[in-house]
């Protein structure tokens, strides 16, 4: 028997592969940065009532920018334009691992209405290094922190 290619095996899979995209969007307002953070909300089945940045799943033929500029518009009412950071993550799910990656955004413009929760908005570097770890998703206030400094870094005009 001869093995099937990546691509009859891509053709031939069940179910398409699920995908999410997200980011971390920082604005920067009178020369101070600030990273916009939202609780999700306690109906997921993971992560409920976590902070995090803003995402979800990929649609089939969407670049990954274009997922992330599609659901920050959608749910925040944002432009946003790329830093050209990112990291790959995991999310533990029922049926394995969803992977995902993760953008350093930076604010753009706002174009419409924000869908924020009650505590969800703004953040400054050190309204971020009092918080709790254990109020974000995991490893999520290291990476918003290791951002904070890497725009500091690279002295970016936001």
């Amino acid at each position: 028997m001869i093995p099937m290619s990546v691509r009859e095996l891509r053709e031939k899979a069940p179910l398409p592969l699920e995908v999410h995209v997200s980011g971390l969007c920082f604005r920067r307002l009178q020369g101070m940065w600030s990273v916009l953070l939202q609780r999700l909300p306690g109906d997921r089945d993971f992560v409920q009532g976590c902070r995090d940045g803003c995402g979800g799943c990929l649609r089939a033929y969407e670049t990954f920018q274009d997922g992330v500029r599609r659901i920050f518009r959608a749910e925040l009412g944002l432009v946003v334009s790329f830093h050209g950071v990112h990291e790959f993550y995991e999310i533990p799910w029922k049926s394995g691992i969803i992977p995902g990656i993760r953008f350093l955004c930076l604010y753009e413009a706002q174009v419409g209405s924000a869908l924020l929760s009650g505590d969800s908005g703004w953040f400054m570097k050190e309204s971020v290094e009092q918080m709790s770890g254990d109020e974000f998703i995991p490893g999520m206030k290291s990476k918003v922190l290791d951002w904070f400094d890497e725009l500091q870094l690279r002295g970016c005009a936001g």
